[in-house]
């Protein structure tokens, strides 16, 4: 007579076994697509366009999809190994919605009109908590204005310091330029999977990646070109830093400088400070022009023609100017922003 258990147990290692090469085999179907579906009123019709960040295991790029909408229906397929987050590009070729998308996913999208700012987007968890936030802080979108933005995501971070959509929406809607301070604070409140580093590759953000006053300390030394010198090296950890980098027309460069001449004057000690204003001219008559007229005595005259491109730029994790950076003597940063009365306040305290 057969043993029931022993017949019950063979069974069940079969259905195991299939399950395994059945899950082997459709597993290794998944193409490095994901497909996206968007149903509107049949009265809407016209090209939307689809940007993200694409990457495999050796590189990243980033793509661009097309999508013909007619009477209200469209559809689009994406390429991409790695998760990617998508921005859906309004009729002004401005960003109006996000979603994140990982290969094999099936986006589905529903709205009332043409605007993709109103569209509600699933297919995922993260894309549904973000499409979540996106519609209830819609207000605070629309009207453009950094505090109320940055408000937002500084809420949601607050509710759940552990969701990665939090390191989402601070990597792609916090206004850093705006309140650079209120983004250090914020981001010290992620918690275990918002910190994985996973979640800020996905938007290929150099200044967040490589770290921030919040995260890491300055280079211990970079090299300038500078006029009159050539190149000078500016090396940190010892004394209080200050850089300033602009443009001859950035805004507020007047009184920038007017700053940095007072500071040189308190401190005209050139051996126990680093005071530097580095400009990102291209053209070398436009850059030498302002120091002849700046009289900023005992500050190094930086140059980087090659801007944000540049080594420098790019160690210093400066994307756009204008910027103040401030080192404490530890070489620790402890100020980045536009604001050259709160810039001096952080060098000038260093300095006692």
């Amino acid at each position: 007579m057969c043993d029931g258990r022993k017949l019950a147990k063979g069974f069940g290692r079969v259905v195991a076994m299939a399950a395994a090469l059945l899950t082997l085999l459709f597993g290794g179907c998944v193409r490095n697509e994901f497909d996206v579906e968007v149903s509107l009123p049949e009265k809407v019709s016209g090209h939307y366009s689809f940007l993200y960040y694409a990457s495999d295991p050796a590189k990243g790029w980033f793509a661009e999809e097309m999508m013909m909408v007619e009477k209200g229906k469209g559809a689009v397929t994406g390429r991409t190994r790695n998760p990617s987050l998508v921005w859906i590009m309004d009729a002004s070729g401005r960003p109006a919605a996000l979603f994140y998308a990982e290969r094999g996913d099936r986006i589905r999208i529903t709205g009332d009109s043409e605007n993709p700012a109103s569209w509600r987007v699933k297919g995922n968890d993260v894309t549904g908590r973000i499409d979540g936030w996106r519609h209830s802080n819609r207000a605070a979108l629309s009207s453009m204005d950094a505090r109320k933005v940055n408000a937002a995501v500084s809420g949601y971070v607050r509710e759940n310091p552990s969701d990665p959509v939090s390191a989402i929406l601070m990597a792609v809607y916090y206004d850093r330029r705006a309140d650079e301070a209120g983004f250090a604070a914020t981001w010290k409140m992620l918690r275990d999977d918002a910190l994985e580093k996973e979640w800020v590759d996905l938007v290929s953000r150099s200044d967040i990646s490589t770290g921030g006053p919040w995260m890491r300390k300055m280079p211990r030394e970079v090299v300038l070109n500078s006029v009159g010198n050539g190149v000078d090296t500016l090396r940190f950890g010892s004394k209080p830093a200050l850089l300033y980098f602009s443009r001859v027309d950035s805004e507020g460069r007047r009184e920038a400088v007017a700053e940095l001449r007072r500071l040189c004057r308190k401190y005209p000690d050139s051996v126990s400070r680093i005071i530097a204003e580095v400009s990102f001219e291209t053209d070398s008559m436009t850059r030498i022009w302002p120091v002849r007229t700046d009289s900023l005595q005992g500050a190094v005259k930086g140059w980087m023609p090659l801007g944000p491109a540049d080594d420098a730029a790019i160690c210093l994790g400066v994307e756009q100017v204008p910027l103040f950076i401030v080192a404490g003597k530890n070489g620790k940063e402890i100020y980045r922003g536009e604001n050259p009365a709160e810039a001096s306040k952080a060098f000038e305290k260093e300095m006692e």
